[in-house]
């Protein structure tokens, strides 16, 4: 047996111990946008914690919540913020964003767009190409030519919204981003005491 296997219970490792130290910094101020967003959105019922998933082709973080009605438009509108601010604090922190969890919510974004789109009469222009780390905010290079005239303003109103809310409430932002680097799957109780707020 070696030293480093004495049987002696040990504390789990930070999050940034686990995974690349970039990588968990900008998966770190990714996930914190979201939660910030979601917690302060009067459209999201609740926000029930984070769950790391690893595995071989799949290594990502989900915020689990609950919206209060979902597919309304006003709603969709909340929702778009909030998938937009994981992105927009990896962009405030870190000056672009690199993660997988950026792909996962261009196409969540999609899913909303086209719900609106029903909404409005109007039909997206086919087809939807994959995003890449190029499609950066306010997500013009993805959206021109997937959108009915007039709706790359929505994208751009999303994407600076979700910011705002992100530097308006930076000290907030900061103390989650830290405790996510601690400890990646937060409960909501952690996630409050980390904002110092209550749910909105």
């Amino acid at each position: 047996m070696s030293e480093y296997d004495d049987g002696t219970p040990r504390p789990p490792k930070r999050f940034e111990e686990r995974v690349n130290g970039e990588t968990a910094s900008r998966t770190a101020a990714h996930e914190a946008g979201h939660i910030l967003t979601a917690w302060l959105s009067w459209a999201v019922a609740s926000v029930d914690g984070t769950v790391f998933i690893t595995g071989d082709d799949d290594t990502r973080v989900e915020v689990k919540m609950t919206y209060r009605r979902p597919y309304q438009p006003i709603q969709l509108w909340e929702a778009l913020v909030i998938s937009s601010a994981g992105m927009a604090g990896e962009v405030v922190t870190h000056h672009a964003f690199k993660t997988r969890n950026a792909r996962v919510d261009i196409q969540n974004m999609r899913t909303q767009i086209e719900q609106l789109t029903r909404w409005f009469g109007t039909a997206l222009k086919p087809p939807w190409p994959e995003p890449t780390a190029r499609d950066a905010p306010p997500f013009e290079t993805y959206f021109k030519d997937n959108l009915p005239d007039g709706w790359g303003g929505l994208m751009r109103s999303v994407y600076r919204r979700a910011r705002d809310i992100i530097l308006s409430n930076r000290g907030a932002f900061e103390r989650l981003r830290t405790a996510m680097l601690v400890k990646i799957e937060l409960t909501t109780a952690e996630i409050e005491a980390a904002l110092r707020m209550p749910k909105a």
